[in-house]
């Protein structure tokens, strides 16, 4: 039985991994390193020490992440201020959808509890249709570590096991799979890979293909 949806934010429900993935390049560039298309996309959804560590790895223990990260996220977020902060397709039907339904809806996010919030109101999202949204910036191991998941299941009441989750990154289905939850994957930059599927149950192109995927669970 399905009672709560939550739903990853950057690529999920927000089209901002595309333009993160230009700044975030951008930006490790002009401070003299070189990071590819496929080092980004090992970044998403990555909770901030994880990224760190990561980075540090690749580019050496004198790369600084805070301030790498402080100045994408800014220029980033400025940009977006500027341009429009665009939602994903199918968020308003299966908000509204899920609604109708009675199922509980959260959010489960590496991004700041603020910033989410403005996010979210900068695509046309209202922040209060959701039941909770949990940031793993204030949580001891971010995605892919299922953390932020079953504090997100825990602030509903619910077990893991009652919740899907949203996702459209290879951290965060593996995040959401080691919570126990029913995981659907819904891509963004990239397709999954083969050695994504023992993470995920199900995969659609748009959000609104979770509503017909509750109703058969729920049946």
């Amino acid at each position: 039985m399905i009672n709560a949806v939550i739903f990853d934010l950057d690529g999920t429900l927000i089209d901002s991994e595309r333009i993160y993935r230009v700044f975030w390049k951008d930006v490790c560039r002009e401070a003299g390193y070189m990071l590819t298309d496929e080092q980004f996309y090992q970044l998403r959804s990555l909770g901030h020490p994880e990224a760190e560590a990561l980075m540090k790895r690749w580019f050496g223990p004198e790369f600084d992440y805070a301030a790498v990260q402080e100045n994408c996220s800014r220029r980033g977020s400025d940009y977006m201020e500027q341009t429009g902060f665009l939602k994903k397709p199918g968020v308003t039907e299966v908000l509204e959808g899920l609604k109708t339904r009675g199922i509980r809806t959260a959010i489960a996010t590496a991004t700041e509890i603020g910033k989410a919030r403005r996010s979210l109101m900068n695509a046309g999202i209202d922040p209060e249709a959701f039941d909770n949204i949990i940031s793993a910036d204030g949580i001891a191991h971010g995605k892919p570590a299922p953390d932020v998941y079953l504090f997100a299941a825990d602030a509903m009441g619910l077990p893991a096991a009652e919740c899907l989750a949203a996702e459209d990154s290879p951290n965060g289905i593996r995040a959401a799979h080691d919570a126990g939850m029913y995981v659907v994957y819904v891509p963004d930059l990239t397709p999954p890979e083969d050695g994504d599927r023992p993470y995920f149950h199900e995969t659609v192109p748009a959000l609104d293909g979770i509503l017909p995927m509750v109703d058969r669970l729920n049946s």
